[in-house]
């Protein structure tokens, strides 16, 4: 079937499709979706649905999605979709190499990918979208890159109760009884073999319209909202390898990865501290591995954090913050050639990296 010129038709709602953020449930308007663990394993009833006035529960709501989609006549489905915000340029068809290369990805993780694809169908026989979104993207449009990442990395409207249900039954059709499901506190979904935790067949997390230390953790929105939480302007591209289609939900990634040198920036405009260094951080990763960039804009937007960062990141995070860094920073790159860069990001970068050298010395 031929695409529409404006390729933001392929994502307009289902008039009884899920419920979104902008809808409104007898005239008050939703305002997000959070994830309670009280349902053991995670099903559908753990995914909430937050009202206008609920903004500072500390706890999810009773309310659950589940309990909307039983009484529709109640809900307006008067929300956007998740790409209704974004410029119609800002989406276009994807060259042929890259569903070839994500093809190519699934299938080399032989049963695990098939596990991956089956459980993007079921989602999407739901009126769920899901997009392929992070560091994949980015070397699948980049084909320049001598190291690509097979990270399957996923975003979309589904929520992590509804997503773990799904889950359940086709792990158990997949014969994949040897790995386990898991919802991490940031709502990050994945499946791993039990005995290799980090040996991921894939990552899933909600899209996020207020970053990772939400308290709630709420999920929801479109995709302008979600590459606001994240680090990169190039990490943020989205690829739908049903529609075929990329989106550029900052409208910069393409033009800033295919740049030379390429251009490190960020949507992301957090005061949290802590998210403050694992974005010093993950800028100090990509000025490491692509050796010639233009940091201004990450320089610009390091001047705004606080000077004295370290001071702020509560004690009991410095662990986390700890092994983000060897997870960014190589090992051959640790101590003066880390503190060389810090030194071009800004003050705020200097003041962290001398704090993990002081702790890990």
């Amino acid at each position: 079937m031929a695409k529409p010129a404006d390729l933001r038709l392929c994502y307009e709602r289902d008039a009884d499709g899920p419920v979104a953020i902008g809808d409104r449930l007898d005239d008050v308007r939703i305002i997000g979706f959070a994830f309670s663990r009280k349902s053991v394993p995670p099903d559908r009833l753990a995914d909430r649905a937050m009202l206008e006035g609920e903004e500072d529960l500390d706890e999810p709501p009773s309310r659950t999605v589940l309990s909307l989609d039983a009484v529709p006549e109640a809900i307006t489905r008067s929300g956007p979709s998740p790409v209704e915000a974004l410029p119609e340029d800002w989406l276009r068809l994807a060259p042929s190499r890259v569903g070839d290369a994500f093809q190519q990805a699934v299938a080399a993780r032989g049963e695990g990918g098939e596990f991956v694809i089956r459980l993007l169908d079921d989602v999407a026989k739901r009126s769920h979208r899901t997009w392929l979104v992070g560091g994949t993207v980015r070397d699948l449009l980049d084909h320049d890159l001598e190291r690509p990442s097979n990270d399957l990395d996923f975003t979309g409207t589904v929520g992590p109760g509804e997503l773990s249900e799904v889950a359940y039954r086709r792990r158990r059709r997949a014969g994949l009884t040897d790995h386990v499901w898991r919802v991490s506190p940031q709502l990050v979904c994945s499946l791993a073999p039990y005995d290799a935790p980090h040996e991921r067949l894939l990552e899933y997390m909600p899209l996020n319209p207020k970053g990772r230390n939400a308290c709630p953790p709420v999920w929801g929105g479109d995709l302008r909202a979600d590459a606001a939480t994240r680090d990169l302007t190039v990490n943020s591209l989205c690829y739908d390898h049903r529609q075929e289609i990329v989106i550029d939900p900052t409208g910069d990634g393409l033009a800033h990865l295919h740049a030379r040198p390429r251009i490190l920036a960020t949507r992301n405009r957090t005061d949290d501290p802590v998210d403050q260094a694992r974005l010093v951080l993950r800028f100090l990763k990509f000025c490491f591995r692509w050796e010639e960039t233009d940091c201004t804009p990450i320089q610009d937007a390091v001047r705004v954090f606080p000077p004295d960062l370290a001071a702020l990141i509560p004690e009991d995070r410095w662990n986390q913050i700890i092994r983000a860094r060897d997870r960014c920073v190589p090992e051959g790159k640790r101590g003066e050639a880390e503190l060389e860069i810090a030194e071009r990001i800004g003050p705020a970068a200097v003041s962290l990296v001398r704090a993990v050298h002081k702790r890990t010395s």
